[in-house]
């Protein structure tokens, strides 16, 4: 093998990359002590599509430029599901899919697909512009906390300083 070879093998070779497998209530503790400290959603403003009832499809031609959840927003935030995506396996391709099919159709670290379940609720509760009003940590106590009983989890509001 030529030494132009064996650089070219090098080239291409990729080390694996292994991620610590975090527990549901680790999980739950990352993302939400994330949310508390950062205070607001992950936005970004895309143009799509408006739905439009009395059309055959449902969709008119007429597009409009909305408020949209991301997993990274263009002003550095992080979503419920952002703050666990590593930098390093992250793709702008990602937004705007829910985490269960990006579960699918991206490499992500195994304790995505071993807690599909917690991570989708977990996203409900960012994206819901409902959660995030004037009142919005009261507001999110208490969806932080259902989401906690349904999953089994403790949610300590002295722990997020809440």
């Amino acid at each position: 093998m030529s030494t132009l070879d064996a650089k070219l093998d090098t080239l291409h070779y990729k080390e694996p990359t292994t991620y610590k497998e975090l527990t549901e209530q680790e999980i739950f503790d990352k993302v939400v002590g994330h949310l508390f400290k950062q205070g607001k959603r992950a936005t970004r403003w895309t143009w799509c599509r408006k739905y439009d009832a009395s059309t055959h499809s449902g969709w008119s031609d007429a597009q409009d430029y909305t408020e949209t959840c991301a997993y990274r927003s263009d002003e550095g935030l992080k979503c419920a599901i952002g703050i666990l995506i590593p930098d390093g396996l992250y793709d702008k391709k990602m937004e705007g899919i829910r985490v269960a099919m990006m579960i699918e159709d991206y490499e992500l670290p195994a304790y995505f697909k071993n807690n599909a379940a917690l991570l989708d609720s977990l996203q409900q509760a960012h994206d819901n512009p409902d959660n995030w009003v004037s009142k919005g940590r009261l507001r999110l106590c208490r969806v932080f906390d259902k989401v906690a009983r349904e999953n089994g989890l403790r949610f300590d509001r002295g722990q997020y300083n809440v």
